[in-house]
């Protein structure tokens, strides 16, 4: 995906990409991970690639959440997915619509500095997936 990679090199830009879940077979979804927007970046990217799914298994839900107080609240989220074996962006940004190859999520406003990923697995079968989120000014 071309938003992972600088546009003059084509090499992915470290200072933007973030591993949430590295490449492990789950039977279970996993604690969420929190992550820091030092940036102050304005929306991102998730690239979910999920590299086998038995059973059936997919990636049913993915939620944003955000640190308040103590608490993390879920600020957007995509439900009712299904994402199996495969390469799936799903985009977060003010605005955004649906496009080329991205389900997208508006969000009012920036993304906050700390968040947190949390996905949804469908069933308790086995489902190998890697997690990257890259920021998006």
């Amino acid at each position: 995906m071309g938003v992972l990679t600088d546009s003059a090199t084509g090499i992915v830009n470290p200072d933007r990409l973030v591993a949430i879940y590295t490449s492990a077979a789950r039977t279970t979804a996993p604690d969420g991970v929190a992550v820091t927007n030092y940036a102050g970046a304005r929306g991102a990217v998730l690239q979910l690639d999920v590299t086998a799914a038995a059973g059936g298994q997919t990636v049913t839900g993915v939620a944003l959440q955000q640190l308040v107080g103590a608490t993390y609240k879920t600020i957007n989220e995509w439900t009712a997915l299904s994402l199996g074996a495969g390469q799936h962006a799903l985009l977060i940004y003010p605005t955004a619509g649906a496009m080329g190859g991205y389900a997208a999520a508006p969000i009012n406003g920036v993304l906050p500095k700390a968040l947190k990923v949390v996905l949804t697995h469908g069933n308790s079968n086995s489902i190998t997936y890697t997690l990257d989120l890259c920021w998006l000014p």
